[in-house]
């Protein structure tokens, strides 16, 4: 009998047990069915379930208090570090070492330019010294010019020839290296224009030019070769033939004394009672190679005019 009673009691507890966890289970699902909604809760039921969760959510909304103050504090974190590293004036007093290497590298490539300029600014002097010595090398090495030993009265019919026809070019192989000096004003003046060999063979071809300043006007001479020409070397009414040659006259050696050695022929036509023309031929045998007569200056002198 008494093990019969403690059967009874063994399989009314595991009765209730299991009973208890079916109704666990049907509670569960309930609470998981009902919040998704697929079933109406039931009034009894949502009363107890409001409850519950009046009693958690007090929890859960610390919770979330808490964690929207943690992402505020981060954020300003955030922003404060920012601002940190955009400010130059905190970054230079954090670390001062940095304005120092700055300026420091800005002297260094500072000094590299100025010493760049220097350097090219040395090259080009140097470059210009080298051209200048090529230029002075180049002037010595000139071979001197091939004139034959001329005695310069013997010379002067050709030139006079020359001048009668208006040709410059035939006075050429007469002149020396110094070149050949027009004094339109009666003397040598600093104005003189002094014309190399190959100027006279290309005499017509020079440019318009001022040759000085008139004796009689006080006006430039301003004049084109052929103007010149006619009016300052070969005179329109000037007769040579007839013209009165004087050869080392003393006023004309006076007129020729910044010519080293000069010799003069001279040619003195008074066509008219206003018009008295000296054209004076200067040579000199200074400085050339074979220690002949070179014709290096051509006088122009208004009679009228002293």
């Amino acid at each position: 009998m008494a093990k019969r009673k403690k059967k009874k009691k063994t399989s009314a507890g595991l009765v209730i047990l299991v009973v208890l966890l079916v109704l666990a289970a049907l509670f569960l699902g309930y609470m998981v069915l009902s919040q998704k909604g697929l079933i109406s809760p039931l009034p009894f039921l949502d009363s107890i379930l409001s409850e519950t969760r009046q009693e958690v959510d007090p929890a859960s909304e610390s919770l979330t208090e808490e964690t929207k103050e943690a992402v505020t504090t981060e954020e300003e974190t955030e922003e404060g570090s920012e601002e940190i590293t955009d400010d130059p004036e905190e970054e230079s007093e954090e670390d001062p070492h940095e304005g120092e290497s700055a300026v420091k590298s800005t002297e260094s490539v500072s000094a590299e330019s100025s010493d760049e300029e220097e350097s090219s600014e040395e090259d080009e002097i140097s470059e210009e010294e080298s051209s200048n010595e090529d230029e002075e090398s180049s002037e010595d090495s000139q071979e001197p010019l091939d004139i034959p030993y001329y005695y310069y009265t013997d010379i002067v019919p050709n030139i006079l020839s020359a001048i009668e026809m208006g040709n410059m070019a035939d006075i050429a192989p007469y002149v020396g290296e110094e070149g050949l000096r027009l004094c339109p004003t009666g003397v040598m003046a600093s104005t003189d224009v002094t014309l190399s060999r190959d100027d006279l063979e290309h005499f017509m071809e020079l440019p318009t030019t001022n040759y000085g300043i008139s004796a009689s006007s006080g006006k430039d001479l301003i004049l084109t070769p052929a103007e010149y020409l006619t009016q300052y070397i070969s005179p329109v009414n000037m007769d040579f033939a007839a013209s009165k040659t004087l050869t080392d006259d003393e006023e004309d050696l006076a007129l020729a004394a910044e010519i080293s050695g000069a010799k003069t022929v001279s040619f003195y036509d008074t066509p008219s009672v206003i018009e008295w023309h000296k054209v004076i031929l200067v040579f000199s045998s200074e400085g050339t190679p074979t220690g002949g007569d070179v014709l290096r200056a051509i006088i122009y002198k208004d009679m009228t005019t002293y």
